[in-house]
């Protein structure tokens, strides 16, 4: 079974249909659809907002929210206790946000689809891009 996490971008990008969204990405959110799962931390949601508010996407966000929670294999996971005592473990040096997304990556065993590259450069999570 795929178990698969999406930051911010990757999500953006599947659900607008975005060209900078790579292939390998791309098939792995299609095959964890099919035989796995898909876990959102629910600070990409956080970021999505502050993202369409600066209207720097031209999306609605209560649609954009229907959309993943009508998905049987997508999971919003929220912000805990448990993840917040794995938080602390992760450089410093990645942002919070993406420490909440690795974090959450770890926690589940997940691989985690990113083009970010300071977070596939500290190797701390399996990525795919």
């Amino acid at each position: 079974m795929t178990v698969i996490v999406l930051d911010t971008h990757s999500l953006l990008w599947y659900l607008t249909s975005d060209k900078h969204l790579s292939t390998k990405a791309k098939k792995a959110i299609e095959s964890a659809q099919k035989k796995g799962y898909i876990l959102i931390p629910i600070i990409v949601l956080v970021e999505t907002l502050h993202l369409l508010e600066k209207k720097k996407v031209n999306i609605e966000f209560l649609s954009f929210y229907e959309t993943i929670k009508k998905e049987k294999s997508w999971h919003l996971i929220p912000l805990d206790e448990i993840l917040l005592l794995e938080l602390v473990k992760y450089p410093k040096f990645i942002d919070l946000h993406d420490r909440i997304i690795v974090a959450t990556t770890k926690l589940f065993g997940a691989k985690l689809v990113t083009k970010d590259e300071k977070i596939r450069e500290v190797k701390v999570v399996k990525t795919i891009w």
